[in-house]
Parts: C-alpha cells; structure tokens; sequence
C-alpha cells in the first residue's frame, strides 16, 4: 500500500510540474503573437507599413528570382497554354477550346 501511495504522490508531483510547464509555454506563445514591438502594440498607420514593407521585399525575391540573381537558383517556372501559348491561362481554361467545342456542338 505505501508502494502505491508512494508512485501516487510521484505522479501527482509530474503532473503538476508539467501543467505547470505547459501554462508557462502557452504564456510565451501567447506573448508572442500579441506581442509586436517594444514599444507596445502597433497603431494602423505602423500597421499597413509593415505590410507595405513587407510586400515590397517579397516581389523584389520574386524578380531577383526571375532574372536569376540567386545563381540559378529558385528560379520561377512560367506556365503556357499548351493550345495556344499564352502565359494568362492554360488548356484546361483555354478560351480556343471552348470555341472550337461550341462549333462541334452546334453543328
């Protein structure tokens, strides 16, 4: 009976110790995502600058990336219909394909 009474107080103490680890991780967690910066919480205008900011990084990687200023690397594949060779669609969405279906379905 102490035996068990023994393992019983052990697991108990475990269980505490890591509820009490799981609340500390999700207070850090939590602190992350509504913490932005030192000096408190963002006002709209920070906001859609840091957006803006972070837009513009963004298309600049993906033309560096087209032009190929990595060394080759992650380079962007450009996709073409395979009807018609136009980069805006491809066959599946093909406008020359609807036409050319409409014409048999007509006739």
């Amino acid at each position: 009976m102490e035996v068990v009474a023994h393992k019983l107080a052990i697991a108990t103490a475990r269980i505490d110790t890591l509820e009490e680890a799981l609340e500390a991780l999700s207070r850090r967690k939590r602190a992350k995502r509504t913490y932005v910066a030192k000096g408190g919480s963002l006002d709209v205008e920070d906001g859609i600058s840091i957006s803006t900011q972070r837009k513009v990084h963004e298309q600049m990687q993906a033309e560096r990336r087209r032009r190929g200023g990595n060394s080759g690397t992650g380079l962007l594949t450009t996709y073409r219909c395979s009807k018609c060779g136009k980069i805006v669609h491809n066959a599946y969405t093909c406008q020359i394909n609807v036409e050319i279906s409409n014409v048999h379905n007509s006739q």
